[in-house]
């Protein structure tokens, strides 16, 4: 994320510069902002469906005005022509695209909106009297190389850009992986338990496949005594906000979730993750695991708890 809002916010004070950030998840960008928020930047803001009358209009005003620097917003508020109005009235510096390999068909069929994206920077350019072109940059972490090369076809035939790729090194060496055989409900919560107790007060993501085994993971450890909650997509936009949050915050040190938690969600702390059940694909299972120690300086844990009779029906 700061490879992006450093450049953004320099820009935003030299030339009174705008960064459109799109990305997925509101609760992405809740994090995102937050985060700058607490280190005293408040350059910032996002219009979403959550907002009030009252919030949309102040951010609206604050974005006419100049006052913000980075906004975000969801791929589908682009159909907006209200936000196409509002954005060909400022100086543009970057479109910035998170979590690019939503644009993929490569396994990664998330949001159509993302196929609007060129067709609403080529409606910017047009409506705007100042510019013809601004700078464009995507991000992603679960990038194999089908996956790029999506990427970078889909804004070479649609705006005739070509992307640079830069790439770091992906190997986690603060990370240690373990695979437990464990037969059943039963005994995938005893090693649960476990593994909890081994954790001490350290933050733990346990993953599972469906909502209702999530939900009834975390039933059972909060009626154990865990300090545990619970996020799926199936959830109440306020209840998930409000669960990521507590946890996000250290409220709550254990949360139990399906695929729909993590994206993007920078939580250094984390010392053990547990799925229970094995991932669809490896590029999902490392990127769900690699939720764990982004401070280098921990020592995270990554347990798959296997059950041979599972494989194919989670």
């Amino acid at each position: 994320s700061l490879t992006f809002q450093m450049p953004a916010l320099i820009m935003g004070e030299a030339v009174k510069g705008l960064t459109v950030v799109i990305s997925p998840l509101q609760s992405l960008m809740n994090d995102q902002i937050e985060n700058l928020k607490n280190q005293s930047i408040n350059d910032v803001g996002t219009i979403n469906g959550s907002q009030n009358v009252l919030e949309r209009f102040e951010t609206v005003k604050r974005v006419r005005d100049g006052e913000i620097h980075i906004l975000y917003l969801a791929p589908e508020s682009l159909r907006s022509p209200s936000i196409l109005k509002l954005i060909s009235s400022r100086n543009l510096v970057r479109f910035v695209i998170d979590e690019a390999h939503c644009f993929s068909t490569w396994g990664h069929d998330f949001r159509v909106d993302y196929q609007y994206i060129a067709e609403f920077i080529q409606e910017v350019l047009k409506s705007s009297s100042h510019q013809k072109q601004v700078p464009i940059s995507c991000f992603t972490a679960t990038a194999k190389q089908e996956v790029i090369d999506d990427i970078q076809a889909y804004f070479n035939q649609h705006l005739n850009v070509s992307l640079s790729v830069y790439k770091t090194n992906v190997r986690r060496i603060n990370l240690t992986y373990y695979v437990k055989n464990c037969k059943g409900h039963q005994q995938k919560m005893s090693a649960i338990k476990d593994l909890l107790d081994e954790s001490g007060e350290q933050p733990v993501i346990i993953y599972a496949a469906r909502r209702k085994i999530a939900e009834k993971i975390s039933e059972e450890l909060s009626s154990y005594g865990y300090n545990a909650t619970v996020y799926h997509g199936g959830m109440h936009i306020e209840a998930k906000n409000t669960n990521q949050l507590d946890f996000t915050r250290g409220e709550k040190n254990i949360i139990v979730a399906t695929s729909a938690f993590g994206m993007g969600v920078d939580k250094k702390d984390v010392g053990y993750v547990i799925h229970y059940h094995v991932s669809p694909t490896i590029e999902d299972y490392l990127q769900e695991a690699g939720r764990g120690g982004r401070d280098p300086q921990i020592q995270a844990k990554c347990y798959i708890l296997y059950d041979e009779e599972e494989i194919g029906k989670s």
